[in-house]
């Protein structure tokens, strides 16, 4: 896993949120002196086009005036005041595939992109790098949940945030679910033995890492006491460790914290291959 990332990919679907994605990318950039690179990649069916994005020829198949596009993108960087350079590239359809295609199997890499239903799962499921989810309209990020799973990799991915993000800002979640078989009572399903060695464990994670935090004994198969503890506790940032595994289970929390409109924190997916 990725520790300090010398490449941050700034993905942009469509201009709402550019200005945004642009600015959080290049002031990653700026902090681990790393390289930009920004890819545009337009969707027919998703977002109407701009009608200053098209050609003046027709007839071609690719009505898209790539030209005005990186303009009207340089337009945008110019006004953040960044004189880092940047390489810029623009598509049409096929976001997840040409994401994929310029990242390859790099490790050292950041994807920052805007969060959109019919995208961004299919991409989570397609790369390894962790990827950087805006959802809401913050820019800064003073309060953030870390989410854990307490197995071998979870060190791993305390020591990423720590370098992308400000540790002093992290604060350690681990959700214990305990329902088996709901046709059992709930003592039967929940062992003391089993849920005292889990909080032990989070116990022994949160001195070794130097965070504090919080352990849930949820009931819930869905989780619901750990989403609403994120409803109330207004987190800017929800960082997800995980088995890449998880991200085909819908009952996940990157996937439910994606598909959850009442959730507006950005999010960040780091999984272990």
């Amino acid at each position: 896993m990725v520790q300090n990332p010398k490449k941050i990919v700034a993905v942009l679907s469509d201009l709402e949120m550019a200005e945004k994605t642009l600015s959080i990318a290049f002031t990653f950039a700026d902090a681990h002196d790393a390289i930009i690179e920004v890819i545009y990649v337009h969707e027919p069916a998703l977002f109407e086009t701009p009608d200053y994005f098209l050609s003046d020829i027709k007839m071609e198949e690719d009505s898209l005036d790539k030209n005005h596009i990186k303009l009207e993108i340089q337009k945008r960087i110019k006004y953040l005041d960044n004189s880092r350079p940047c390489a810029l590239f623009t598509f049409i359809g096929d976001t997840v595939n040409r994401v994929k295609h310029l990242v390859k199997s790099d490790k050292d890499i950041l994807i920052i992109t805007a969060y959109h239903d019919k995208i961004t799962k299919s991409l989570l499921s397609k790369v390894t790098q962790p990827v950087l989810i805006l959802k809401g309209k913050r820019s800064h990020y003073r309060n953030i949940a870390l989410s854990v799973n307490l197995d071998e990799y979870t060190m791993d991915c305390i020591q990423l945030a720590s370098h992308v993000f400000d540790k002093q800002n992290l604060y350690l979640l681990y959700d214990y679910r305990y329902v088996i078989d709901s046709s059992m009572e709930l003592d039967l399903q929940n062992l003391t033995l089993i849920e005292e060695g889990q909080k032990s464990a989070f116990e022994t994670l949160k001195k070794k890492s130097t965070l504090d935090g919080k352990f849930f004994s949820d009931s819930s198969f869905l989780g619901d006491a750990f989403i609403e503890y994120i409803y109330t506790k207004n987190f800017d940032l929800v960082i997800c460790c995980l088995n890449r595994d998880d991200f085909f289970i819908s009952t996940s929390l990157p996937a439910k914290l994606l598909e959850d409109a009442g959730i507006t924190c950005d999010i960040f997916v780091a999984t272990e291959t």
